[in-house]
């Protein structure tokens, strides 16, 4: 057999493999927001007995992630992984929802700051405290109405993201049961 044809046969067989298989990547959904007034995208992973319609009385803890263009692939491949590949031994099975940032810098950080030479977008700065009722009055709310969501709620942020995390923890405790909090970006201010 000839090269040419070994390749097309391997390129074609893999095809067919990826075709039965159908990976589940997550989705990507849109909610209206009050707050902004605009439309905002939200990727969303949902567990696999979700997908395949078992269990409609059942209920899953969500956990939001900020950044969330960013950190979605590995997230939400982490939870599978723990999960539905563990048998639900190393965590539960939960919704994943994840959060692009539109203007990341103003969204993420807790109030405005001076210019200073760490930080010379300092005009950009300071918008969590309307970031934080999006997330409570259109997102949450959203994602309620869509999702099999029990009240159970964990909030993912990492870098400014992580900030962000530690000024809802101190200023709003009670919109989330759990903080995971990455590398925060202390030196802020």
């Amino acid at each position: 057999m000839s090269k040419l044809k070994k390749t097309f046969l391997s390129v074609a067989l893999l095809f067919c493999m990826v075709a039965q298989a159908q990976p589940y990547f997550g989705t990507i959904d849109s909610v209206y927001s009050e707050t902004y007034k605009a439309n905002r995208d939200i990727f969303v992973y949902l567990p696999k007995d979700v997908r395949d319609g078992k269990d409609s009385a059942a209920k899953y803890p969500v956990l939001y992630v900020l950044d969330g263009g960013s950190h979605y692939l590995s997230v939400a491949g982490l939870v599978k992984e723990l999960s539905e590949f563990s048998g639900n031994m190393m965590i539960p099975k939960m919704i994943v929802v994840c959060i692009p940032p539109y203007k990341r810098t103003n969204e993420l950080t807790p109030y405005p700051i001076a210019k200073n030479k760490l930080m010379p977008y300092t005009k950009e700065t300071g918008g969590a405290d309307l970031f934080t009722r999006f997330l409570e009055i259109d997102v949450f709310n959203y994602v309620a109405s869509k999702y099999p969501v029990s009240n159970y709620r964990t909030l993912v942020g990492h870098s400014f993201g992580g900030i962000f995390a530690l000024n809802i923890l101190v200023k709003h405790k009670n919109l989330f049961d759990n903080y995971i909090v990455i590398d925060p970006s202390t030196w802020y201010d």
